[in-house]
């Protein structure tokens, strides 16, 4: 028989935050204080969210909840959608490796339409920094 993961003895409301962020934190096997220290939060910051508090800084927040747990930060931010990653997505629900679009524009000294290319991807650290 397989081994299942026990099922809490409650179902949260996921139309809460802080109901989110209880919900993550048993599914990472975590206490609320190993879910400070993965995700970079002082103490008695997570506990305060899931009894209803807002981070300040609510995206940026949920950005580093995502980038530890790889919980999908779309339904930490709303509720919508599944915890699950998205398949081929980033943390921060991006498409991995998927090209950038051209940029084209006039340039009015030469009167000429240019589209540029890039080659480079933008990447965004779990400081919310982009590389």
């Amino acid at each position: 028989m397989e081994d299942l993961k026990e099922q809490p003895e409650w179902i949260p409301d996921v139309r809460t935050f802080g109901a989110r962020l209880a919900l993550t934190r048993w599914h990472m096997g975590w206490n609320i204080a190993e879910a400070e220290r993965e995700c970079g939060f002082s103490q008695n910051t997570w506990s305060n969210w899931e009894a209803g508090a807002q981070p300040r800084k609510y995206v940026e927040a949920v950005t580093k909840i995502s980038w530890a747990t790889k919980v999908n930060r779309l339904w930490l931010l709303t509720g919508e959608g599944s915890p699950e990653p998205l398949p081929h997505l980033d943390s921060n629900q991006e498409p991995i490796g998927s090209p950038i679009p051209p940029i084209t524009y006039v340039d009015f000294r030469t009167k000429q339409v240019i589209t540029h290319t890039s080659t480079h991807q933008p990447t965004m650290t779990p400081e919310g920094e982009t590389a």
